[in-house]
């Protein structure tokens, strides 16, 4: 279930709060083998950074979204994070 829809912007610059979600295993693999989507959406850009990853990560350490950390040179405040998502509980 979504959260609810907020009426007003709560950050004020990138990569102060991210959003992300894994999904897998998917009945499908890719050509590389990969089975899992792990998704990363900047609340305060709304920028999305998609990876699609062979093995689900141990812990949070271990997620790829940590890498967007390389990409823009900004700390990150917080980090949420759902519970995963299995493919047979999504409709597509």
């Amino acid at each position: 279930m979504p959260h609810p829809t907020l009426q007003h912007l709560t950050t004020t610059r990138v990569l102060e709060l991210l959003h992300m979600e894994l999904m897998g295993p998917m009945q499908v693999e890719s050509i590389g083998g990969r089975r899992y989507v792990y998704v990363v959406v900047d609340d305060f850009s709304i920028y999305t950074w998609v990876n699609v990853i062979k093995e689900k990560p141990d812990d949070a350490d271990d997620a790829p979204a940590y890498d967007v950390q390389n990409e823009v040179p900004e700390v990150i405040k917080e980090a949420e994070s759902n519970t995963e998502v299995s493919s047979s509980e999504q409709t597509y």
